[in-house]
């Protein structure tokens, strides 16, 4: 799931084989917007639970994400 996320945001081919122990990632870099920010990509387990909470909360995984860390700060007293 995360190979595939990665190949259709960011056209990056990556062959993997975890039953051998492999991976074979194109050279080169990322380079950041000069806005800033950050595009989270949820797979496994983590994934499922962003799912469901996609579900309740009617938002885009990443949104609900960041709603959940930003109640946490708050509540524990954390400024942006």
């Amino acid at each position: 799931m995360l190979v595939g996320e990665l190949e259709d945001r960011y056209g990056l081919k990556i062959e993997f084989d975890p039953v051998y122990g492999f991976i074979d990632l194109p050279e080169g870099m990322f380079k950041k917007s000069p806005e800033g920010g950050s595009n989270f990509i949820f797979f496994g387990h983590m994934g499922r639970m962003m799912d469901r909470l996609s579900e309740v909360t009617g938002k885009e995984p990443q949104e609900a994400f960041m709603d959940v860390i930003n109640h946490a700060l708050k509540k524990d007293g954390v400024k942006k």
